[in-house]
């Protein structure tokens, strides 16, 4: 499918809701530019691995902040334990984003 389908698809009004979210099957990209574009960018619903990745991301979300609260909720939180937290919770991010961006250059021609 070349730009010019990917556009007519994107611009095609069947293919957007009233919630401003993109739901077209015929489209393979996972993620789409917004109806206004600079606004940012928003999932292709009908894509297959699109609830999966909300998941996916909700999880390293919970998992990214989950030292951070349990800090939080201790009696006498220190600073150096809140920075350990958030040294953790950062760590947790970083490895994540780092193992997702080499296997997407892996599978690059």
């Amino acid at each position: 499918m070349d730009k010019e389908d990917l556009a007519r698809l994107w611009a095609d009004d069947q293919n957007w809701n009233r919630w401003g979210l993109y739901n077209c099957s015929r489209d393979p990209r996972l993620i789409v530019p917004k109806r206004i574009k600079w606004t940012g960018w928003t999932a292709n619903t009908a894509h297959g691995f699109s609830f999966k990745a909300l998941a996916l991301f909700a999880l390293i979300l919970v998992l990214a902040l989950a030292p951070l609260a349990v800090v939080i909720f201790q009696k006498q939180p220190t600073w150096l334990s809140i920075g350990c937290a958030v040294a953790v919770s950062l760590g947790l991010v970083s490895a994540v984003c780092h193992y997702h961006a080499s296997q997407a250059l892996k599978k690059r021609p």
